[in-house]
């Protein structure tokens, strides 16, 4: 330890002796550098000028000097104090000095001429030493701009001629006469080998010229076309810093200029300048100055200059290309239908961007371009080097996403609808097809769709999709009676007039509705193929929700031709609702159920069953029932209202169809869907085929109901609506043909509950013979007694549905009694007596029969025992067995297992099963045990 802290403190008295040396040599340095800054005066510069022997190293002194931004307060001011025309470096001029002498003068000269721009009090002599270098001295200046001359004397000749330029408008024309002059060596130096640095000079001194703001100057100088020229031809090879001057003070001095004309532009930015600013989306120049605040690797310094670069020259040719008040581009208000091409060198710049499918700045571009100049797009189309011809390939792919973001970002209505003057309707129709539809969509979609590839068919569908989308919105556009009615130009007619020659146009260029549903058979096959070979489904499933999409559109579109087809659109339901219950894909059954809403009534039949299929119907209610899709089920809901409502079952009772569906969602297990869907089909097939005689029973249960309220109150007007004439006979011909007539009014329930208790009691019948599991009628009678239920409860008079439940209930009871022994206890029978419960409360005077059990000592002490087995870990399936068991039992068994079930939903509170049941034990239970249960 004691030989650690000796080691120690010995490195820390070494490190202290080096800090110490370290600090010395720095202040050294510092005395150094202050006694040479002191040494240095103007005195003694202006001395050092007049010894031959001193002059340069006083040349080199007084640029040091200059370049420190604290010293540049005191030298240079200070000799602009006493020589404010810096006549002793003039001098030097005069005794023909050699060329890095020069190259120190000219850059001494420079120094005082930036400096002078910020000291107004100086700006008089400063413009007098200007017109002496540009008259007196011009020779020399002409004599260094030589080519034969090396670059560092021609640089600082630049840079000397651009701080004159920038001394004021007067010395930029004086030097603007002297670049008149020396015109040829300057075009010439752009062309040296060493060009980028002095590439870098010229521009700089143009820039100077431009940045003067002076029209004369700006004109004159735009009037250099080879000058001008030659500095956009090598402009991809100059540095970073170059392209960043000349691209800004170009668009802020040239582009965004108010006296420089559009013709000017378009000289200027001609094709061959333009063709070298797309070159600057792949620039790869040198970084020469700093792009990141942060410190990066000299990698990503490259990377983001090159970013930095592609999004200052794409900022530019936007504004060049596609601003009508400060671009090149000219409107045509024709849309070019006239056949006069208007922007001719915008198309053949677009033409030129070859890599507009591979680039997103050059694709973006393009699309911005053509949706500024909508005249270019057919021209564009049929000229671009592009192949359009499907094929499975990734060009090609990348060319059809192209020519669909062209006419995605086309302005959705066409602006022939504003012009202030009126055109004929076939005029108008050409115009609007421009921008609506692409000009090369007709082969190519007519090939697409056919193709045998998946990948092929759904890119065609995409465009089809951007295509028809358009159209519909021109279509309802047209067809707003609102907007045309008291229109200044057209009129509604002119608008009909308009649509049907849009839609004949459109129906020329599109593939026919055949040729589609063609395509969707292809694609069903494939989509089978692909399933049962285990192969990616990707492309196949792309290409299905693109057809179904387009086949949607067709209709919205062109709903005449889409009729004319002879296709059972039923069969897309069964292939939709096979992908949404299995596969969980609900965009293509979103896409069916929408185009079977909006068939004509009939052209589906809803429930016919096709070889080895459930019917239409009986898919419809599956899907709505078995969805977690929040969109689906609404969809589907819309449907399946429109499909009862057809049925002739709920005539003028279609708020009713809003309950049955309610229950249908909250069927839970699959099993018990299948029982009751299968069921509720049967019925509706039935019933859908004669539904009057249900129709007659509804009319029946009305009269008796009257009957019976006649009776109970006596000779008093009651208010009931639709009521036939009480004092004739209920077995009068005509009171049945009056409630007939009332009924069709205002019925008090659909036909489809008589159809639906009738099918019911077939169904018991069958479980009471032995014919068919008890499970099925429990399944139904689960789904019914609740929804039948809420439907008496929801009734204006519910008499007349307890006459029906009453004529239901008594039927089960004699065909229950008809057997040789006692039913064991069944969930339906249980619910048959709650029906038989609710029905005696509303008719309180007339019996109700109820189906007798055996007891149910064995199912409580069943029961009992599976209560305290610990069930509450059980799974669902057997907690929904348990349900099932306690639905089975008759209200005194129910109280017998009150206690140890109260137990058993403390322990499993999630079951949706449980509500309902302890409502049902609860109501008018002696138990108090239940009551807290039932609070929300």
């Amino acid at each position: 330890a004691h030989t650690c802290r000796r080691e120690g403190a010995r490195e820390g008295r070494m490190k202290k002796r080096k800090s110490e040396q370290n600090e010395g040599v720095r202040e050294g340095r510092r005395k150094k550098v202050k006694e040479e800054k002191t040494e240095f005066s103007v005195a003694i510069f202006r001395s050092m000028l007049n010894d031959k022997t001193q002059r340069v190293k006083g040349l080199e002194k007084f640029v040091a000097c200059s370049e420190t931004q604290e010293e540049a307060d005191d030298i240079v001011k200070e000799f602009l104090q006493v020589s404010p025309e810096c006549v002793e470096i003039l001098k030097l001029l005069d005794d023909q000095p050699l060329d890095h002498e020069l190259q120190l003068i000219f850059r001494c000269l420079e120094v005082v001429l930036l400096r002078t721009a910020a000291l107004p009090q100086f700006h008089t002599p400063s413009l007098h030493l200007v017109q002496k270098l540009s008259h007196q001295h011009a020779e020399i200046l002409t004599k260094t701009l030589k080519l034969h001359n090396n670059t560092s004397c021609v640089v600082s000749t630049l840079h000397l001629l651009a701080a004159m330029t920038s001394h004021g408008v007067q010395g930029a024309r004086d030097v603007l006469r002297f670049v008149d002059a020396a015109l040829p060596t300057l075009i010439g130096l752009l062309n040296r080998a060493d060009r980028k640095d002095i590439r870098a000079g010229v521009i700089g001194l143009v820039a100077a010229f431009l940045l003067t703001n002076d029209k004369a100057v700006v004109l004159q100088l735009l009037h250099y076309k080879e000058l001008m020229r030659g500095i956009f031809k090598n402009l991809p090879g100059d540095h970073l810093s170059t392209i960043q001057l000349l691209l800004t003070t170009l668009r802020d001095q040239v582009v965004r200029s108010e006296f420089v004309s559009k013709t000017a532009k378009i000289h200027l930015f001609g094709n061959p300048a333009l063709r070298q600013l797309s070159l600057l989306y792949n620039w790869a120049g040198r970084v020469d100055v700093a792009v990141d605040s942060q410190e990066t690797s000299e990698g990503e310094q490259r990377k983001e200059g090159r970013r930095l670069v592609r999004q200052l020259v794409h900022d530019f040719l936007l504004e060049l290309c596609c601003d009508f008040k400060n671009g090149i581009n000219f409107h045509d208000k024709t849309f070019g239908t006239s056949g006069k091409n208007m922007n001719q060198v915008l198309h053949r710049f677009l033409l030129d961007l070859r890599q507009a499918n591979r680039d997103p700045l050059l694709a973006q571009l393009v699309v911005r371009v053509l949706k500024a100049c909508p005249d270019l797009l057919n021209r564009y189309l049929s000229d671009v080097p592009f192949s359009f011809s499907p094929r499975p390939s990734a060009q090609w792919t990348d060319n059809m996403a192209l020519l669909t973001e062209i006419y995605r970002s086309q302005p959705d209505l066409s602006p022939v609808f504003d012009l202030p003057d009126p055109r004929p309707a076939e005029e108008v129709v050409s115009m609007v097809m421009v921008s609506a539809v692409p000009s090369v969509v007709r082969p190519v979609a007519a090939q697409g769709i056919k193709h045998a590839d998946p990948s092929v068919r759904a890119t065609t569908c995409a465009l089809l999709v951007c295509v028809l989308q358009r159209s519909f919105k021109v279509i309802c556009h047209c067809q707003d009676m609102q907007l045309w009615t008291d229109h200044p130009v057209y009129s509604v007619q002119d608008m009909e007039r308009v649509v049907v020659l849009f839609c004949e146009a459109l129906a020329k260029m599109l593939p026919d509705i055949n040729t589609i549903i063609s395509a969707w058979q292809a694609s069903r096959k494939q989509d089978k193929t692909t399933k049962s070979s285990a192969e990616p489904q990707t492309d196949v499933l792309s290409d299905v929700e693109g057809i179904l999409h387009v086949l949607r559109l067709y209709q919205q579109v062109l709903p005449d031709h889409f009729l004319q087809s002879n296709y059972d659109f039923g069969k897309l339901l069964h292939d939709a609702a096979a992908w949404v219950v299995s596969r969980e894909l609900t965009l293509p059954w979103l896409h069916v159920v929408n185009i079977l809403g909006r068939l004509p009534k009939g052209r589906i039949r809803w429930h016919k069953e096709e070889k080895g299929l459930r019917t239409a119907c009986y898919q419809l209610m599956q899907v709505f029932s078995g969805t977690s899709d929040l969109q689906v089920a609404m969809e589907t809901r819309k449907l399946l209202v429109k499909v009862l409502g057809d049925t002739g079952l709920f005539d003028h009772t279609m708020a009713e169809t809003e309950l049955w569906l309610r229950h249908l969602r909250l069927l839970e297990t699959s099993e018990e869907r299948d029982h009751v869907l299968m069921f509720l089909d049967k019925v509706l097939t039935r019933g859908v085929r004669n539904p009057y005689p249900f129709a007659d029973k509804v009319a029946e249960m009305t009269i008796e109901a009257s009957t019976f309220t006649a009776g109970e109150v006596s000779s008093t007007e009651h208010d009931l609506e639709a009521t036939p004439d009480l004092n004739a006979s209920p077995d009068d011909e005509d009171t049945l043909e009056d409630a007939r007539q009332a009924s069709s009014s205002l019925l008090p329930f659909s036909a489809f509950v008589p159809a639906l208790l009738e099918d019911c009691r077939a169904v018991i019948q069958k479980v009471v013979e032995g014919t068919a599991p008890p499970a099925v009628v429990n399944d139904i009678h689960g789904f019914l007694t609740p929804a039948i239920l809420d439907l008496l409860y929801s009734q204006t008079d519910p008499v007349p549905l307890c006459f029906a439940l009453r004529q239901h209930l008594s039927t089960l009871h004699s065909e229950a009694s008809a057997t040789s022994s006692k039913l064991p206890p069944q969930p339906w029978i249980s619910d048959c007596s709650t029906l038989a419960q609710t029905v005696s409360e509303f008719l309180p005077a007339i019996e109700v029969p109820r189906i007798e059990t055996l007891p149910c000592a064995k199912l409580v002490k069943k029961l009992e025992k599976d209560f305290a087995g610990g069930l509450n870990e059980a799974s669902g399936e057997a907690r929904r067995g348990l349900f099932q068991l306690m639905r089975s039992l008759d209200r005194a068994s129910l109280e017998d297992v009150a206690e140890p079930f109260l137990h058993f939903c403390l322990k499993v509170p999630c079951l949706r099963r449980a509500t309902t049941l302890i409502k049902k034990i609860s109501k008018g239970s002696s138990s108090r045990c239940w009551e807290w249960l039932l609070v929300p």
